[in-house]
């Protein structure tokens, strides 16, 4: 019976340990039901995540993005947005959340040169805010903003390195195959 019990805890360990965390709870690769019950277990903790003085972002799971129903992007809103913000407090919210992912030792890897400006992402269709790459090496923060129904909406996605480049290199191939080259 001990044997048994080891080798559980052995064969757990291991896959527990192949997984990447994306983000507090999240692991890459958890199912939606996974997920699910990890965000019902840690409800409060992932709310209201203060970044700066009035800037505060939760859990957003319905814009987090599966790959054959495998957790590969994890996305955050803005804590009391309601139907989306002004212009001002986007900037705002864009702005300090940069500054303190910079003081935790993330580096920018990706910036548009409007980056913070929510009418660029809209006029402009730009296909990325704000990349930065943890200090772990293991994740990727972009920030990003999109327009509904007048507002603006600022959102967060945090996702491992493997998606970014998995991500790339199919734009890449299907680029390279429309082009007929």
């Amino acid at each position: 019976m001990k044997k048994l019990l080891f080798l559980a805890f052995l064969i757990s360990t291991s896959f527990t340990f192949g997984q990447n965390t994306i983000y507090k709870v999240f692991k890459d690769e958890m199912t939606k039901e996974e997920v699910r019950q990890a965000y019902a277990a840690n409800r409060t903790e992932l709310k209201n995540i203060l970044f700066a003085e009035s800037v505060a972002w939760d859990i957003d799971l319905e814009r987090f993005k599966y790959d054959n129903n495998k957790l590969k992007v994890v996305s955050l809103v803005p804590s009391g947005m309601g139907n989306g913000f002004n212009y001002i407090k986007t900037v705002t919210h864009l702005k300090s959340s940069k500054d303190f992912l910079l003081s935790l030792g993330y580096t920018i890897t990706h910036e548009n040169k409007w980056w913070y400006r929510p009418q660029s992402f809209v006029d402009q269709s730009f296909a990325y805010g704000l990349v930065l790459k943890g200090p772990n090496n293991l994740n990727y923060v972009n920030l990003y903003t999109y327009k509904n129904k007048g507002s603006y909406i600022p959102v967060i996605y945090i996702f491992p390195v493997e998606y970014l480049e998995t991500h790339f290199q199919n734009n890449t191939n299907a680029q390279t195959q429309e082009s007929g080259f």
